[in-house]
């Protein structure tokens, strides 16, 4: 009787399902730890300077200030559903209000905001995940360059990692105007959100 020997795998790199991050961050193993899971991968975030911390509060202010409460939820720094193998945590959320509760999180949302410092290619990269899951309006608030890219209106792209991107994005300078969605009668100043 002759036994065929398994042939050793080579090392590779682990992906993640998100049943499984989500099973980990249940049982409390990711606690203390600033990670989500992007792509398969967990990505670790760097801590939080200054000018990024100011901006993510000055907008908190002003979301808050501007949408219902009875209607919408805000919600920052907490998970979102996408499609795919991500679970990001955007900066700031703005869901209607029953959106906001579903579990064992959002999976829509009308507007999103990402507040770049050092993370601007990888916020790009974000996009997509937004795109496929159909928000109509993403931020990037770039404190660097002191304006905001603003995608706006996600559209079926085969080549795109999950069927959908937005079309190239229009910058804001801190000088102008940005309308807010869904309660279009309201703008508010790139300054106002920058640090």
């Amino acid at each position: 009787m002759t036994v065929a020997l398994q042939q050793p795998q080579p090392p590779h790199v682990k992906r993640w399902t998100k049943a499984e991050y989500n099973e980990q961050v249940d049982r409390g193993t990711f606690d203390g730890q600033r990670l989500y899971l992007f792509r398969g991968e967990l990505i670790e975030m760097s801590p939080m300077q200054n000018p990024h911390a100011m901006s993510v509060m000055k907008a908190t202010k002003i979301l808050f200030a501007t949408y219902n409460p009875d209607k919408f939820d805000i919600r920052v720094q907490m998970p979102f559903e996408v499609p795919g193998e991500s679970m990001p945590e955007p900066d700031l959320l703005v869901c209607a209000t029953e959106d906001g509760t579903r579990k064992p999180h959002p999976s829509k949302a009308i507007l999103i905001v990402e507040v770049s410092d050092s993370s601007l290619a990888h916020d790009r990269e974000k996009a997509l995940e937004y795109a496929a899951a159909g928000v109509p309006e993403y931020w990037i608030v770039d404190v660097n360059a002191r304006l905001i890219e603003v995608y706006r209106g996600p559209v079926p792209d085969r080549s795109a990692p999950l069927g959908y991107r937005y079309p190239p994005p229009t910058t804001v300078a801190d000088t102008e105007s940005l309308v807010m969605p869904v309660i279009g009668a309201v703008s508010i100043k790139v300054n106002q959100l920058l640090p």
